[in-house]
């Protein structure tokens, strides 16, 4: 079975981002009822609470999908600034989809408009601070229990060296390397140590989650064995082929590295299909059940 690099990662941001979702709801009433003196009319019970919360959830998460915040080239970047402009963006079209929810299905999501207000601030907050959060603990948890896909970097390339220094400097993008094929003028010496020297005593030495090849050379035969192995295959093109190749195009490091898929829907996009059925439908029956 196919391993997707970062998928529990994917499943934790999900998870932070609901309850940074929460929060910051509930932040925002607590800042209208305390700190604002002016009175407004609000009558709620606990089962709307809890059915507004199955509705903003979902709602959000797939705004935040839309916005490709669950997209490894925005989550995995070393800089922060794309993910913290796409989260601010989130907000605020997460709010404006609650805003019409609200006034199209004469429900109570907002008491005021102060709520409305208060929720978008502290939501953006909260889901920059609770992302940053994830991101170092899976950091510290990738340096002491070495989690991770198994790596097997192929090529003689100047690519593979950059790979190779790449995966061990970040861990956290969630890759272990355990074995290169190449010469050693493209394998730094401290890490000669897990040189190969045919696919095959890889395969049955480390059995890798992923391949990287970073040449050309016996390529359908490496994509061949990949597939017969279960594993995932990335292709490095060269600076000179790059506009040639068609495909999602990864950054490891400063590296592209194309992912090549035997179908359309495996790993995340498997998953991601699943979870937008199950959202749409839960949407759809939650719709079913208000009285007209």
């Amino acid at each position: 079975m196919r391993k997707y690099p970062g998928l529990a990662y994917v499943i934790c941001l999900m998870l932070g981002d609901a309850l940074a979702i929460i929060a910051s709801f509930l932040f925002a009433y607590f800042v209208r009822i305390n700190l604002d003196s002016r009175p407004f009319y609000f009558e709620t019970t606990a089962l709307d609470i809890l059915f507004s919360f199955l509705i903003i959830v979902p709602a959000w998460w797939i705004v935040l999908w839309l916005l490709g915040l669950y997209n490894r080239r925005v989550y995995n970047r070393r800089s922060h600034s794309s993910e913290i402009v796409r989260a601010g963006a989130a907000s605020i079209l997460g709010i404006m989809v609650l805003i019409a929810y609200q006034f199209f299905f004469k429900t109570s999501l907002f008491a005021s408009r102060a709520v409305a207000l208060w929720a978008l601030i502290f939501c953006f907050i909260t889901l920059v601070i609770m992302r940053l959060v994830i991101r170092q603990i899976r950091r510290s948890m990738s340096t002491r229990f070495s989690t991770g896909l198994k790596v097997v970097v192929i090529g003689n390339h100047k690519n593979t060296e950059r790979l190779i220094e790449h995966i061990a400097d970040f861990p956290e993008d969630g890759f272990r390397l355990k074995g290169v094929i190449a010469g050693n003028s493209f394998v730094p010496e401290e890490f000669r140590k897990y040189q190969f020297t045919s696919l095959q005593t890889a395969l049955e030495k480390v059995n890798p989650d992923v391949i990287f090849q970073t040449d050309e050379y016996k390529a359908e035969y490496v994509y061949a064995e990949s597939i017969k192995h279960h594993i995932l295959y990335y292709f490095v093109p060269t600076e000179s082929s790059l506009s040639s190749h068609i495909g999602d195009i990864e950054l490891i490091g400063d590296t592209p590295a194309m992912l090549v898929k035997v179908t359309p829907l495996i790993g995340a996009a498997r998953v991601g299909k699943r979870i937008t059925d199950l959202v749409f439908g839960l949407i759809a029956t939650l719709v079913a059940l208000i009285p007209m």
